[in-house]
């Protein structure tokens, strides 16, 4: 009787066994992950491009034909150094005519208005004694009042021909304005002459030209662009819904598509004060440390940007496929408390990069969150593999 009683025993264990087992198995199985403190970086990647910054177009200041241009594309030039000669020979014309009248009023016209000086100042003196003597014989009473009266009006012509001589003199002097005028004229023609030969305003590289020998050019007309080899940058055109963590100083990583395997560092020096509206982006400007030897940068070159915003060395981290939201469009985890059931924990996120976040508040370390299904409901019990 106790053998039975022993085999129902076992039988009912077995059968409520195989119901809790049976039971067990029609819970949702998950996947959980355990919360840690580890460190976070937050990223910005977006594609760049390389530009130069300090770009010149070099043009025509005067009227000419184009006699050697001694540059082409890619050439590294020196600062001062020929470019391009213009036809020459109209403004050397011009600049020896302005000399010739220069020399002339120096050598010839200045002594000639010195001497018409002096022999007017002659007269005019010679005028006032004849006058004091009239003025006295008319005094003793030898000489009439109108041989006076002409002596005053002959001192008097001849004082103004002495005041415009002496003028004369004057526009012809060291400061005179005539002989500033002549001088003008000179510095101005030689200035035309100069501007024949186009020289480099800086060292660089020429990126284009635009003229050929025996072209006839207009005053600014593009003749070459010259770039300045020292302000090549990394131009990256952010989306600006990403742009707001980012900030003047920041790091940032550069990979050149031409050379995948080299990464370069520099970091943020200048942002666009505004959005393109057409592209809906913000140009952000990378200033490399250095460029290896192995490398050369060409203008329009595309490259990989990571900019490093912002970092945490301990923080509550979670993968993005964590995370669920609710219908308020607010972020929350699935959350696994001590009796195995699953409950909704709305968190607040800080740092994030494309593959995980920072959680600020609602989740401590060693918590257990569950990788969300679509099934998942609060207070449900499901099922998981122990570690």
């Amino acid at each position: 009787m106790a053998k039975k009683r022993f085999a129902w025993a076992v039988l009912v264990l077995s059968l409520v066994a195989a119901i809790a087992l049976g039971w067990h198995y029609r819970l949702p199985r998950v996947e959980l992950i355990t919360t840690e403190l580890t460190a976070i970086e937050q990223r910005v990647v977006a594609s760049g491009e390389l530009r130069y910054q300090q770009v010149h177009q070099v043009a025509a200041e005067i009227t000419g034909i184009v006699t050697a241009r001694k540059v082409r594309e890619g050439d590294q030039v020196q600062a001062e150094q020929l470019l391009i000669t213009l036809d020459r020979q109209q403004a050397d014309n011009a600049l020896k005519q302005a000399q010739a009248l220069l020399t002339q009023a120096l050598k010839s016209r200045q002594p000639q208005l010195q001497a018409a000086l002096t022999e007017a100042t002659a007269q005019r003196q010679q005028a006032q004694r004849e006058l004091d003597r009239r003025l006295d014989l008319a005094k003793r009473g030898f000489l009439s009042q109108e041989a006076v009266e002409q002596a005053r009006l002959q001192l008097q012509r001849l004082q103004q021909q002495q005041q415009q001589a002496r003028l004369a003199n004057q526009d012809l002097s060291l400061q005179g304005a005539e002989l500033k005028r002549l001088q003008e004229q000179v510095a101005a023609a030689q200035l035309s002459v100069d501007k024949t030969q186009i020289t480099a305003p800086f060292s660089g590289v020429i990126l284009s030209k635009e003229v050929e020998q025996g072209d006839v050019v207009q005053p600014g007309q593009r003749l070459l662009t010259l770039a300045d080899t020292g302000s090549l940058e990394v131009i990256m055109a952010l989306d600006e819904q990403y742009s707001a963590p980012v900030s003047l100083g920041q790091r940032a990583s550069v990979i050149i598509d031409a050379w995948p395997e080299q990464e370069l560092t520099g970091q943020v020096s200048f942002i666009a004060p505004q959005v393109d509206a057409s592209r809906g982006t913000l140009d952000i400007h990378i200033q490399l440390a250095r460029w290896p030897a192995a490398i050369i940068p060409k203008h329009g070159m595309t490259a990989s940007v990571t900019l490093h915003v912002a970092q945490r060395q301990q923080a509550v981290v979670l993968d993005r496929a964590v995370l669920a939201w609710d219908q308020q469009q607010q972020p929350f985890v699935w959350v696994l408390d001590a009796a195995q059931r699953l409950h909704k924990q709305v968190i607040e996120l800080g740092l994030t990069n494309q593959q995980s976040v920072e959680v600020v508040k609602g989740l401590a370390p060693k918590q257990r969150v569950v990788i969300p299904q679509p099934s998942l409901r609060a207070g449900q019990r499901v099922r998981y593999d122990t570690q």
